[in-house]
């Protein structure tokens, strides 16, 4: 298998992998601390605006230092930078699989 193959399917998997771990991280602990702090979400209009970044930067916002030392916030923290990331390496596999 070429390299750029290899590289672009490992990849594409790990980008998978961090997006289903954000989307199931979002509706388990980002919601669920919003909705303990009165901030109403949107579900219906989530998936249509990609409100989910802007709702985890506020609930990270909200957070004290005692909660942001938690696993679960912490894996929340993480993956807000670490998709783009992902992304950008997957978009890079591609040119170079198709490109040489």
């Amino acid at each position: 298998m070429p390299t750029g193959t290899l590289l672009m399917l490992l990849s594409a998997g790990l980008l998978l992998l961090a997006g289903l771990l954000k989307l199931l991280l979002f509706f388990s602990v980002v919601q669920e601390g919003l909705r303990q702090r009165q901030v109403s979400v949107d579900d219906g209009l989530l998936a249509l605006r990609g409100s989910f970044s802007r709702y985890t930067r506020i609930y990270l916002g909200m957070l004290s230092e005692e909660e942001r030392r938690q696993p679960g916030n912490r894996w929340v923290a993480g993956l807000q930078w670490l998709l783009p990331v992902l992304t950008m390496v997957f978009v890079a596999s591609v040119i170079f699989r198709f490109r040489w």
